[in-house]
């Protein structure tokens, strides 16, 4: 709403415009002058990202599911993703994005999302997390036959696999 109060004119900047206000003085002579100045109503608040994973704990093998939700004061031009550095392909849904990071690994991964307002505006967030890695390393042992007589040379064999 507009309004003059104490030689200031107050006008609604709720809206991002470029505005032009123009000032008229007429004395009672007849006399008249006027001055214009222009005000931009700019946009610069970032975007909010809030991320959250749907448990607190994973395992190797198990499957991750991430939500974005995005907030911005405008419009949302871009909202991109990457796990562990590689960009990744979000699906959207009515209440923000997800994506779904599968067969999980042991050690440390990362959750990235950016988001770019139609005004240029960027904001990033991350949630990282651990896989520890719970598994038993696999030991095999094999021979060539199970008894050996005096002096022979016994042939053993092994096999060590871990999945990390």
């Amino acid at each position: 709403m507009d309004n003059y109060q104490n030689n200031r004119y107050y006008f609604d900047a709720s809206d991002f415009y470029t505005y032009e206000l123009r000032l008229v003085a007429k004395d009672t002579s007849g006399n008249e002058n006027e001055a214009v100045k222009t005000v931009e109503i700019k946009d610069t608040a970032r975007p909010g990202i809030s991320l959250s994973k749907d448990k607190s704990k994973y395992v190797i093998g198990e499957s991750a599911v991430f939500t974005a939700k995005i907030t911005d004061n405008h419009k949302i031009a871009t909202v991109t993703a990457t796990f562990d550095g590689t960009e990744v392909e979000l699906t959207q849904t009515e209440t923000g994005y997800t994506y779904t990071a599968e067969n999980l690994t042991a050690g440390s991964h990362r959750f990235d999302v950016f988001a770019k307002d139609e005004t240029g505006n960027t904001a990033n967030n991350y949630i990282t997390f651990t896989i520890a890695d719970t598994l038993p390393p696999v030991v095999e042992i094999s021979s060539d036959k199970e008894k050996y007589a005096v002096n022979e040379t016994p042939v053993i064999s092994y096999v060590i696999e871990d999945n990390v």
